[in-house]
């Protein structure tokens, strides 16, 4: 067991298969690299995100482990703790699998982009409003008045999609509606909308087969004839798109459906997701594609390159429980 009683901190920023080497762990810790190898080996360690345990494995000397996607309005980083310990350790099971097709499963994918650049805390009067915008346009500007904000999804398929744009109006100067917004993908005009004073409001368009490519999402705004000026922000926007299981994927599956993925130089790790702390390990004849049939409703996660966390730096275990020492109060 590790001598030392700080736990490492790691921060991940998308969902995903992650690892963690034991080069890492040694450098975040102090503790000897030999020392975390023999911890590794006899499973010394505890992986915990917000308190619950977190079921990890240990592949080519690194920790490999699922991490979660997290959204809030404070944070889009999750947050895991390892430290010295007895906790979860990846089960495994026997996958059963078929002959691959060669065509990857077609799944329903989710994309977000948002950037978090302006804070107008005049529009938000609810504390648990997330009050960060990405943009800034003026209705009829020259230069303020049209933006461009380029785009990459994962793997799309052919077929249709759907575009949500969150716009914020940010200023009340005309009787009726102030806001008036065209948006273009890929300079193809998909959806406009309307709409009064100082208020958010949500553009839905579709997107027809062969819209999507090489994405280049457009924002006009417009004065009408009447509005003195017209203030919005762009808040975020998602894609939903059809999806190709190609390269690593994290998708989910219906019980009894097919499920192929490829895309892969070298037979991919595939995990079963379906509980996110407790995740399987599924064993199967290496291949770089797989084919198997889900037996129940499921999520996998495959990948054949781990992802690494975005930060690793030690986290001194606090004694702030200990009735020793006592403090007066607490502010």
């Amino acid at each position: 067991v590790p001598s030392t009683a700080e736990r490492v901190r790691i921060e991940t920023a998308q969902a995903g298969i992650h690892q963690l080497s034991v080069a890492e762990i040694a450098a975040a810790t102090g503790e000897d690299y030999g020392a975390v190898q023999n911890a590794f080996a006899s499973g010394a360690y505890s992986l915990t995100c917000q308190g619950r345990p977190v079921a990890w494995t240990h592949i080519n000397d690194a920790l490999v482990f699922y991490a979660e996607a997290l959204q809030t309005i404070y944070t889009d980083r999750n947050v895991y703790h390892l430290a010295p310990g007895s906790g979860p350790i990846m089960r495994e099971e026997p996958l059963t699998t078929a002959s691959p097709t060669g065509q990857a499963t077609i799944f329903t994918a989710t994309e977000h982009f948002e950037e978090r650049q302006y804070a107008p805390t005049a529009l938000f009067s609810d504390p648990n409003d997330d009050i960060w915008v990405w943009d800034l346009l003026i209705g009829g500007h020259s230069s303020l008045g049209t933006k461009h904000y380029a785009f990459d999804l994962e793997a799309p398929a052919p077929g249709a999609a759907t575009l949500t744009v969150r716009l914020h109006g940010s200023s009340d100067a005309a009787t009726g509606t102030d806001h008036h917004v065209q948006v273009l993908v890929n300079d193809q005009p998909v959806g406009e909308t309307t709409w009064d004073g100082i208020s958010a409001t949500n553009l839905t368009c579709n997107l027809a087969n062969g819209v999507l490519a090489s994405n280049t999402l457009t924002v006009i705004a417009l004065k009408d004839s009447g509005v003195p000026y017209s203030i919005v922000y762009l808040d975020y926007f998602t894609v939903s798109y059809p999806r190709s299981a190609t390269g690593a994927v994290t998708l989910p599956a219906t019980a009894g459906s097919p499920v192929e993925l490829n895309g892969f130089s070298t037979p991919p790790t595939l995990l079963d997701v379906s509980d996110p702390a407790a995740p399987v390990l599924l064993t199967y004849d290496a291949a770089a594609s797989v084919r198997f049939t889900s037996a129940s409703d499921s999520s996998f996660s495959a990948a054949a390159a781990f992802l690494s966390p975005a930060s690793v730096t030690p986290a001194p275990v606090n004694d702030l429980r200990a009735t020793s020492d006592s403090v007066d109060y607490l502010v």
